[in-house]
């Protein structure tokens, strides 16, 4: 069991310093604002303070540099405060998932992958954001298809069907439009109107 000092004046300090707002206490904690508010206002006593918060709280109290880092998330807003300490645990807990396995893990293999979707958009922006090439990144295929093919494929249909093939019956419609732009080039192309 790993032992915990908690220093009740320490905490008491901190949750009464004015230039540290309580949401960034509480993110950089991990605990519900609220819980943080309620000793806050002393509507609870400390020494009433479950063991869990104390120890969460004691830890943010104690370190000069978390303590330095909820003052700049102060000036934030909460809502932006709590962005803010996500993102930073979300990037810790990616180095740390690097260095036990020597190698960027695949999105799915990263445990709070949600999280990465919701603060950063993808797991390709995470990386970005990280400094580290995502080498997983799907370039467009190249389509090998020619604009003559294209034509051909078209005439070819034609016959087929007896007549023109319209858009929605044309077998690679969605083709003839990446190559040529638009149905109607694609039209121009072949001299139809």
């Amino acid at each position: 069991m790993t032992e915990c000092i908690i220093n009740i004046t320490r905490i008491t300090q901190l949750l009464f310093d004015e230039s540290i707002q309580l949401q960034a206490i509480s993110s950089l904690a991990g605990v519900r604002a609220g819980t943080v508010a309620s000793y806050q206002r002393k509507a609870k006593p400390m020494s009433e303070m479950p063991l869990g918060l104390a120890q969460a709280l004691s830890k943010v109290a104690e370190s000069a540099s978390t303590l330095a880092y909820a003052r700049q998330l102060s000036t934030l807003t909460p809502k932006k405060i709590d962005a803010e300490v996500q993102r930073k645990r979300l990037a810790n807990e990616l180095q740390q998932q690097i260095k036990q396995q020597k190698r960027v893990p695949k999105s799915t293999e990263f445990r709070n992958y949600h999280l990465v979707v919701v603060h950063f958009g993808s797991w390709h922006n995470f990386l970005i954001s990280q400094g580290i090439e995502d080498s997983l990144v799907k370039k467009p295929r190249q389509s090998t298809t020619t604009k003559e093919k294209m034509i051909a494929a078209y005439i070819e249909q034609a016959s087929d069907l007896g007549h023109l093939p319209k858009s929605y019956e044309f077998r690679h419609y969605a083709s003839a439009k990446r190559l040529f732009g638009s149905w109607a080039a694609f039209m121009a192309a072949i001299k139809i109107q």
